[in-house]
């Protein structure tokens, strides 16, 4: 498959500027509100007061976690408390495109990062600060590379999955 797919940029194009309008635009949920951006605030490194929880009330850290690396980037704005999430995003749909085209071709590939890109479930989830877009880009890097690994037969992607 070759490199600098334009149809791929133009399916990431549309789908970072489809993703920062609603992260821009829509209200926060009851996850976001409630747990990861609380929770993402009281993490911290600082001498005599470090703080990393592994949980929040009812959901795992790792969304936090990711919230507070954005809002350390971004800011503390619904847009910048979403921002990471938006990049892991684009990062699902560019492993999608890579594993569909590493097996089955260029037009599968474009076909699969256009219908992950603009999947109602994963566009929306993928617009917010949710546990979804960070499980989802461990598990489609988890299979990406086992699927480097069956191609490959080297057990560094093996590992790495």
């Amino acid at each position: 498959m070759r490199r600098g797919d334009a149809w791929l940029l133009l399916i990431l194009a549309a789908a970072f500027l489809t993703r920062v309008f609603l992260a821009v635009t829509l209200p926060y949920v009851h996850d976001e509100e409630n747990t990861h951006i609380p929770l993402s605030t009281t993490i911290s490194l600082a001498p005599g007061a470090v703080n990393l929880p592994i949980r929040g009330e009812n959901h795992g850290a790792l969304p936090a976690y990711v919230v507070k690396a954005s809002s350390m980037l971004f800011g503390t704005t619904p847009i910048a408390f979403r921002a990471l999430h938006v990049l892991l995003g684009l990062v699902v749909i560019v492993l999608v495109y890579r594993l569909a085209g590493d097996w089955y071709g260029p037009t599968a590939a474009r076909w699969a990062a256009a219908l992950m890109a603009f999947n109602d479930y994963f566009l929306s989830v993928s617009a917010r600060a949710t546990a979804h877009v960070p499980h989802l880009f461990l598990v489609t890097g988890a299979l990406y590379a086992f699927s480097r690994f069956l191609a490959s037969q080297r057990a560094g992607w093996l590992y790495l999955a």
